[in-house]
């Protein structure tokens, strides 16, 4: 009797996540339609929206627009103000602690300055922002925290190793798991970021995106007809694309993102006599400077041989480069473009897009809160929302 009764509650849960998402993916949908996508019948529709709607994360609005005799269907639309998410972003300068609502609108930030800090000191400044945020609002109605860390993270939402902060195997999700009793889901900042692009930037018609990101280094994320690829780690900035190159934070050598770094073009141009600074190589650059041009499109061509590697083996209909370390010199990434293209199978080449994009902290954000909701509305999802 207990199994039946535990499987009765499954489904029940099951098809309560299955028409949550079909309204979370098309706003000012009828129940007919939500009916036909998920294979539900009307009733059972009409029995969960009424629960939906009940619970805040479903509202009605208005009616549909249709040239036909009859009643016409009201329109359903997901709620995002009535439940609340917390988004942490942490930088090697900055953690921020964000209130957000369900599409990631910014509430309410609290910012600490972060550098050259242990994962201990930094867990200590995100329990402080996140317990003042808490205070702020009905705990019933935070349905799960998330965070973004440039950081190799693993399935059990462990860093595994971030190089760049010189952080290793922190569990960062079991320590705040522990101490706020809400999920929590860590993630590489930039799959928040690619999360962003694939709902904003990426366009139509795109089954395969491939999402670059220069921030805090070189990371990749796949995105396969509208869904995270989990199975992509996306730590392409630490393949190899220079034998004997110099050493990578992570210990190895020839990284690519040590070799395309502005970092090492600046060392480089210090050390040719033409300037101290990495602003002065990109000067230089826009210039035409000629030691200053090579460095930096050399740093150009390894950031295309490491694309042109991620491409050949994920096959992208596009491939967006958030500009990261390049914004102030976007003319490097028209050469790492050209060198990819031309290291990109021939058969493939031709039908790939490539754009450039500028994603700022708040977009981050959005990104994140669209990636919690994604984990938190999965039918794989253990945990108890409704």
């Amino acid at each position: 009797m207990n199994g039946q009764v535990g499987n009765v509650h499954l489904m029940q849960k099951l098809n309560r996540l299955k028409v949550l998402s079909c309204i979370r993916k098309n706003p000012y949908i009828v129940r007919p339609a939500v009916a036909e996508q998920t294979g539900l019948s009307l009733a059972s529709i009409t029995n969960i929206v009424s629960f939906l709607i009940e619970k805040g994360l479903v509202v009605e609005t208005g009616f549909e627009n249709a040239e036909r005799i009859g009643r016409k269907a009201v329109l359903l639309k997901f709620c995002p103000s009535e439940h609340n998410l917390i988004c942490v972003s942490i930088s090697q300068s900055r953690i921020s602690v964000s209130l957000t609502d369900l599409d990631g609108k910014i509430l309410q930030t609290k910012d600490f300055d972060f550098s050259e800090q242990s994962a201990k000191e930094a867990l200590l400044k995100i329990k402080s922002g996140i317990s003042a945020l808490i205070a702020e609002v009905d705990p019933s109605k935070l349905l799960g925290i998330g965070i973004a860390v440039s950081a190799l993270v693993l399935s059990d939402g462990t860093l595994a190793v971030s190089s760049k902060m010189r952080w290793d195997k922190t569990d960062l999700k079991g320590e705040l798991e522990k101490e706020f009793n809400k999920p929590v889901f860590v993630t590489d900042s930039s799959v928040a970021r690619a999360h962003y692009c694939n709902e904003f930037v990426s366009g139509e018609n795109i089954r395969s995106m491939l999402f670059v990101d220069l921030v805090d280094g070189v990371g990749a994320v796949h995105f396969y007809e509208g869904h995270l690829n989990r199975s992509v780690i996306g730590e392409i900035g630490h393949t190899t694309v220079e034998k004997d190159g110099d050493e990578c934070f992570c210990g190895n050598r020839g990284c690519l993102e040590i070799m395309c770094s502005l970092e090492r073009a600046g060392e480089q141009y210090k050390k040719s006599g033409k300037g101290k600074s990495i602003d002065d190589v990109i000067k230089g650059y826009e210039s035409g400077e000629k030691t200053a041009v090579a460095l930096l499109n050399r740093a150009g061509e390894y950031l295309g041989i490491g694309m042109a590697n991620a491409v050949n083996v994920l096959n992208p209909d596009a491939v967006i480069i958030n500009a990261g370390q390049y914004q102030g010199c976007t003319a490097v990434l028209d050469v790492a473009i050209d060198e990819a293209r031309r290291r990109i199978f021939s058969a493939l080449s031709d039908g790939i897009e490539f754009k450039t994009a500028e994603i700022s902290d708040s977009m981050m954000i959005e990104g994140m809160a669209q990636n919690l909701c994604e984990c938190i509305f999965d039918i794989n999802f253990d945990g108890e929302i409704f």
